[in-house]
C-alpha cells in the first residue's frame, strides 16, 4: 500500500505540474540529462573503466543493478530522445542524437533476451512511424547499425540461444540455458498459484512468500524453490490480484495508447513533429510492456511515469491544436466620440 501510494503521489504531482509544452520540454531534457549522467555514465564506467559486470552484462546500482531491469528502464529515455531529434535548438538535437546512438547500445550490452525482443518491436514501430520520411528512416538505420557494430564481443551470444530455441520450436532447446529453465519452472509454479486464486489472487506484494510455500510442496522445483519473483509483470499481477486485477492493470495502458493514436492521427498533418514524438513514446511504452513479459515492473515508477508522460503529451497536442485554431481575441470597436465643443452642422436636429 505504501509503495503504490508513493507511485500515485509522484504521478499526481507530474500530471498537475507538467501542464504545458514548455514544462514538458524542460522535464524531458532534464530527465535525459540526469539519466545520462547517472545510470548510463555509471554503467559505462563499470564496464570499461572498472571492469565490473554481472556475467558480462552491463549494470549500475539500485534499480539498475539487474541487467534485465537496466534494459527495460532505458526504453523510456530512448523514446523521449528520439522525439527530440527535431527539436529547434541545435544543441538539444545533438544531445538527442548522442542518446539515440548510446541508449540502444546499453540495452544490447545488458544481453537481455526480453529486451532484445522489445528493441526489435521498438525498431519496427519507429520505422513504421518514419516510413514517409526517407532521411529520418536512414538516420535511424545508421544509428542502429552503429550500435550493433560498437557492441562488445559476446553481446549477442545469449540472443543466439534464443534464436535457436525459436527455430527448434521446442521448449527443451530453451531449457538448455539454466536461466531459461529456471524461468519456466517459476512460471509453472505461478500457474498453479493463479489456478488456485483466480479471482482475488494472493494479495499485492506477497507473491514471493506464496511462491516459497508452493515450491516447498512441489516435487519438480529443483531450481525454482525459495522466495522467487515471477519474472513477468502480467503473471505477477494475475497471481497477486487475480484475473480481474490483471484486466484493471491493463486497461489504463490501452486507454492511453488508444487516445494517443487517435490524437496524433487527427493532427499529424498540421503538427507532424509533435505527432511523431507521440508515436515514438507509444513505441517506447509498448516496448516496455514487452519487457514486462519477462520482468516484474508493475511496482516501478518508470512504468507509470511512461504512462503519465504519454497522457500528458497527448493532452498537450490537443491543447496546442485548439489554441492554433482559435481566432485571436479582439477588443470591440468603440464608437467615435465627438470632440467637445464641436459645431453641429447647419440644420441638424437636436
Amino acid at each position: 500500500v505504501v509503495e503504490y501510494a508513493k507511485l500515485w503521489l509522484i504521478c499526481l504531482v507530474a500530471v498537475n505540474v507538467l501542464t504545458n509544452s514548455a514544462r514538458l520540454r524542460f522535464f524531458v531534457i532534464f530527465f535525459l540529462f540526469l539519466y545520462a549522467t547517472h545510470p548510463i555514465r555509471g554503467a559505462l564506467f563499470n564496464t570499461f573503466v572498472y571492469g565490473y559486470s554481472v556475467e558480462n552484462r552491463v549494470v549500475w546500482n539500485g534499480a539498475w543493478a539487474n541487467p534485465n531491469d537496466m534494459a527495460a528502464l532505458t526504453f523510456l529515455p530512448l523514446a523521449l530522445a528520439v522525439g527530440l531529434l527535431k527539436d529547434p535548438h541545435p544543441w538539444i538535437r545533438k544531445g538527442a542524437m548522442a542518446s539515440v546512438a548510446l541508449l540502444p547500445l546499453i540495452i544490447l550490452m545488458t544481453r537481455s533476451r526480453g529486451a532484445f525482443l522489445a528493441i526489435g518491436v521498438f525498431a519496427m514501430l519507429t520505422i513504421f512511424a518514419n516510413r514517409k520520411q526517407a532521411k529520418a528512416l536512414l538516420a535511424v538505420a545508421v544509428i542502429g547499425l552503429g550500435a550493433v557494430l560498437a557492441a562488445p564481443e559476446g553481446t549477442f551470444e545469449r540472443f543466439g540461444d534464443l534464436a535457436g530455441a525459436v527455430r527448434g520450436g521446442d521448449v527443451a532447446d530453451a531449457e538448455d540455458d539454466n536461466s531459461a529453465r529456471q524461468r519456466l519452472e517459476i512460471w509453472r509454479i505461478a500457474g498453479r498459484i493463479i489456478a488456485d486464486h483466480p479471482i482475488f489472487g494472493v494479495g499485492l506484494a506477497v507473491y514471493n512468500q506464496e511462491h516459497r510455500i508452493y515450491a516447498f510442496f512441489s516435487a519438480d522445483t529443483e531450481i525454482g524453490g525459495g522466495q522467487r519473483d515471477t519474472h513477468s509483470t502480467f503473471i505477477r499481477m494475475a497471481a497477486e490480484a487475480g484475473y480481474p486485477g490483471l484486466v484493471i492493470f491493463i486497461i489504463p495502458f490501452l486507454i492511453a495508447i488508444g487516445r494517443s493514436r487517435a490524437t496524433r492521427k487527427r493532427y499529424e498533418q498540421t503538427f507532424p513533429d509533435r505527432a511523431l514524438a507521440l508515436q515514438y513514446l507509444e513505441a517506447g511504452l509498448i516496448a516496455y510492456l514487452v519487457c514486462g513479459i519477462f520482468g516484474s515492473y508493475a511496482h516501478t515508477i518508470f512504468l507509470w511515469m511512461t504512462l503519465a508522460i504519454l497522457a500528458l503529451l497527448t493532452e498537450d497536442l490537443k491543447k496546442v491544436a485548439t489554441q492554433a485554431n482559435r481566432p485571436p481575441l479582439r477588443r470591440p470597436a468603440m464608437p467615435a466620440r465627438r470632440p467637445a465643443g464641436a459645431m453641429r452642422p447647419a440644420g441638424a436636429v437636436r
